[in-house]
């Protein structure tokens, strides 16, 4: 409505602005879980701060490849960006903004990322339940391994 009032409505395109609010929402709750578990296995901030980058590629990828998407926006690559849980956020929008996407590729793109912060945020709660298994150490894949998987 306020964009409809202060006539910047074509800025949001084929998206309305409620399911705009719901893809963020969904981006912010798998990312909070990623840095949650980050910081639960992490033993300082100097270690955590090494693999920030590597939690942060994914949100990048859309920006990276923006000439692919604006070039072909209902194309195979935007689809599978559409798709990927931890790049839909950025992605859909962009897509929505440039040409109309089915509906079902949309809903598609609800329900990873619905499915994702769910298992980002169990997860999360597994590092730091175990966290008190690190007692200070580096973590390693094999110790990720072993918390995620309980033993």
């Amino acid at each position: 409505v306020v964009l409809r009032e202060a006539g910047l409505e074509r800025l949001v395109g084929n998206y309305p602005p409620n399911e705009l609010t719901l893809t963020y929402n969904l981006k912010g709750s798998d990312y909070a879980s990623l840095f949650a578990g980050l910081g639960a296995i992490s033993p300082n901030v100097k270690e955590s701060s090494q693999y920030t980058f590597l939690l942060m590629l994914p949100t990048l990828l859309p920006m990276w490849f923006n000439s692919i998407l604006i070039n072909a926006p209902n194309g195979n690559f935007a689809l599978a960006m559409s798709l990927i849980p931890l790049t839909a956020p950025i992605t859909m929008p962009m897509r929505l903004a440039m040409t109309a996407v089915p509906i079902w590729q949309w809903l598609a793109s609800l329900m990873g990322g619905v499915v994702t912060a769910v298992l980002l945020l169990w997860g999360a709660t597994k590092f730091f339940h175990s966290k008190t298994l690190l007692a200070g150490q580096s973590p390693s894949l094999r110790v990720v391994w072993q918390m995620l998987r309980g033993a």
